[in-house]
């Protein structure tokens, strides 16, 4: 069966997952502006106190660079695992509320199901049928 186009695009967060991103992006996108700032400013005093013999300002270039592209690509590679985890942990729920409205409003008594890869919802949405086939009785 194939995914629906929503369920494709990996940059489709829910307020759950949000939450869970904002975290380590917020507080590594700080991070990394003050060190970019704090490495562009004091640059030439930061490899005087580095390296204390004389050095060619061609390689404090490029080793700035590098620890610039280092941090930024670091900022990026946890950014992706961050949008990961928040999937596998709480991309469900949404779905899960949802469907939990219907059945609310509605007074539906449908059990509910996960996808496959769901596995943290599982146990919550088996919980949540015995409660729904215990109000049918």
């Amino acid at each position: 069966m194939a995914q629906s186009s929503v369920r494709q695009n990996p940059l489709r967060t829910n307020k759950y997952q949000r939450r869970i991103i904002a975290v380590p992006f917020i507080s590594l996108l700080i991070m990394n502006i003050i060190g970019t700032a704090i490495i562009i400013h004091y640059r030439p005093q930061l490899f005087n106190a580095v390296f204390p013999s004389a050095q060619s300002y061609d390689f404090i270039n490029h080793v700035t660079i590098l620890i610039l592209m280092v941090m930024w690509f670091f900022f990026v590679i946890v950014t992706i695992w961050a949008f990961m985890v928040a999937s596998e942990l709480v991309g469900s729920f949404e779905r899960i509320t949802n469907e939990l409205k219907d059945i609310v409003d509605k007074g539906v008594t449908k059990r509910l199901s996960v996808r496959f890869g769901d596995h943290p919802a599982d146990e919550l949405v088996q919980q949540i049928n015995n409660l729904i086939k215990f109000r049918k009785k």
